[in-house]
């Protein structure tokens, strides 16, 4: 059975001639996803007033959820860019009152994934009469909302850029794949990732691998794998200490101990002990790890094979350096 936004395509006869005769083939359905509009405001309508209610269609399909980007320019995310869930109705203020408004709805399905339906309004908003200075308040009050949409933008995606450690960000509401919530953002697409090769955690501005190795190694193996590695066409990456490996567990969850709905690889991940740099300051000989069972910290010898997950940022140092550093009394 299809849904209404299947369409189907019907080869219904497949003649060709062999030997003179005629043959006849069978009929062959193939449906394809045809993505749900926004219903309403409706497409290439004219929007008179700077606060509109969009709704859109749905697909229903299982796991179905959407994300709404209302711009002035295509691809700007300059007014509303946010997920809307499972839901499909949001309400966006601080449109412009004059010009083209660009309205993508975005459509995910588990069989296909994340696609765009693009719509364009015209915006012809009036001034209020009764303020003397024709529309000349309400484009004010439309610049001040657009600006502050835009400076609210900015300080999501700045999340990170300070490494404060003061914050409690939410994990669960960004993608489907984890990207893109209020906690993780991910970046630098290739290939192999084109939603993003590696993570950064706005809580504490660290870039993490999104697919981290999954071999064992002896802890000086990990150190140089990690000083040797190359993600997202850049290098400078280092295995973290334990305290920025540890950051990144939530005691709540287990085997991984990792945030609901993280962005990270669930095949790269082994639910094992991973390095960090940091030797025991009384066993040289030892050095932490964090365990992704329930994010133990503990330590062991480092002649004993572990996981490695590198990082890029922030401050690196080596527990054994601090007994040498300082003196003792």
């Amino acid at each position: 059975m299809f849904t209404k936004y299947s369409r189907i395509v019907r080869i219904v006869i497949v003649n060709w001639v062999l030997g003179g005769v005629l043959v006849c083939g069978g009929v062959t359905s193939v449906a394809a996803q045809v993505l749900p509009p926004i219903n309403d405001p409706s497409p290439g309508s004219t929007l008179t007033t700077t606060t509109v209610t969009f709704t859109g269609d749905v697909a229903n399909q299982v796991g179905e959820q959407h994300w709404l980007s209302v711009e002035t320019s295509p691809y700007a995310n300059d007014i509303f860019h946010q997920s809307l869930g499972t839901g499909n109705v949001v309400t966006v203020g601080g449109l412009p009152t004059s010009g083209i408004l660009h309205v993508r709805y975005h459509t995910y399905t588990p069989v296909a994934g994340w696609d765009s339906q693009a719509h364009t309004y015209t915006m012809n908003v009036s001034g209020d009469s009764g303020s003397g200075g024709g529309n000349t308040t309400a484009a004010v009050l439309a610049q001040i909302a657009l600006l502050k949409n835009q400076l609210d933008s900015l300080k999501v995606d700045l999340k990170g850029v300070a490494q404060n450690w003061d914050k409690k960000l939410d994990s669960t509401n960004g993608e489907a794949n984890g990207c893109n919530s209020e906690r993780f953002t991910c970046l630098w697409p290739s290939v192999d990732q084109p939603d993003g090769a590696v993570v950064r955690d706005n809580e504490t501005g660290l870039v993490w691998e999104r697919s981290p190795d999954r071999a064992g190694r002896f802890w000086e193996q990990a150190i140089m794998h990690c000083a040797q590695r190359e993600v997202g066409e850049r290098k400078g990456w280092q295995l973290s200490t334990r305290e920025q490996l540890a950051s990144l567990m939530d005691p709540i969850n287990t085997s991984p101990s990792l945030p609901t709905n993280h962005p990270f690889d669930p095949s790269a991940l082994v639910v094992a002990a991973y390095w960090t740099t940091t030797t025991v300051v009384a066993l040289p000989t030892d050095a932490w790890h964090v365990h992704l069972s329930e994010g133990q910290v503990g330590f062991r010898k480092k002649d004993i094979q572990s996981a490695a997950w590198c990082v890029r940022g922030g401050q690196n140092y080596d527990g054994q350096d601090i007994r040498n550093a300082i003196p003792s009394p």
